[in-house]
């Protein structure tokens, strides 16, 4: 017969359950009060980026759920990792001049168990750049604009790879012939490389290599026009 120990239970359809889920008023168990005490976030600098720091759990966990907002806004699960430090490469620490100031908000918690979560860990925050006019200027990018754009089998790629220090790839999929346009942006929404210039392309997959040479360090933004198709996708590039 197989045992199932405190303080899980069978039900019964036969799952096991942890008695928190069964009862709600009872006190949270140790490993998800411990943590919020363990964990002791810090978020610094690392390469210009902001880099998230915190204590690894006594406890076994399956993985650890970074959430992030901007400044007034609400946070939602940025990734998860099994390591206990992250770098988010979409931002950049703040430079005076070089763009207009926000914050990064950032907490963590720990899965356990394939099934609870712990409590959040304590929130810390640092100043990234802030880019207001681009989705201005590029329509189609929202802040945080998913990393594959799809419209009636029209699709464009994350470039790869992504952050690049020398060279890239940009694939996109067009689902008739059709005339492209595609274009780097920098954070002012100016064009620096225009990669494909109105040029017929038939149906099909299609890559565009390309180096970014002579340029600065930073965040870039990639946008197709395919007929009625465009999107908008950002990249890092990193020297």
């Amino acid at each position: 017969v197989n045992m199932v120990e405190w303080p899980f239970t069978q039900i019964n359809n036969g799952s096991i359950i942890s008695v928190w889920e069964m009862f709600p008023g009872v006190p949270d168990p140790p490993e998800q009060q411990a943590f919020e005490k363990e964990f002791n976030l810090m978020v610094s600098s690392s390469n210009n980026h902001p880099y998230l720091q915190w204590n690894g759990a006594l406890y076994s966990i399956n993985h650890y759920e970074i959430w992030k907002k901007k400044d007034r806004g609400s946070y939602s699960l940025l990734t998860t990792t099994t390591d206990n430090y992250y770098v988010d490469n979409a931002e950049f620490i703040y430079t005076p001049g070089a763009a207009q100031k926000a914050y990064a908000y950032y907490k963590i918690r720990a899965k356990i168990n394939n099934k609870l979560h712990s409590l959040f860990s304590n929130e810390d925050h640092i100043a990234v750049n802030d880019y207001p006019g681009i989705e201005k200027e590029l329509p189609g990018l929202a802040p945080e604009h998913a990393m594959c754009a799809e419209n009636q089998n029209f699709s464009i790629d994350q470039n790869y790879p992504n952050p690049f220090n020398h060279e890239t790839r940009i694939s996109f999929y067009l689902a008739h012939d059709e005339n492209v346009i595609l274009k780097i942006f920098d954070v002012n929404a100016k064009v620096i490389r225009t990669l494909v210039d109105n040029e017929f392309k038939t149906q099909g997959q299609h890559n565009v290599n390309f180096k970014m040479d002579n340029l600065p360090s930073g965040l870039y933004f990639y946008r197709i026009l395919a007929g009625d198709f465009k999107a908008t996708t950002r990249m890092i590039y990193l020297k």
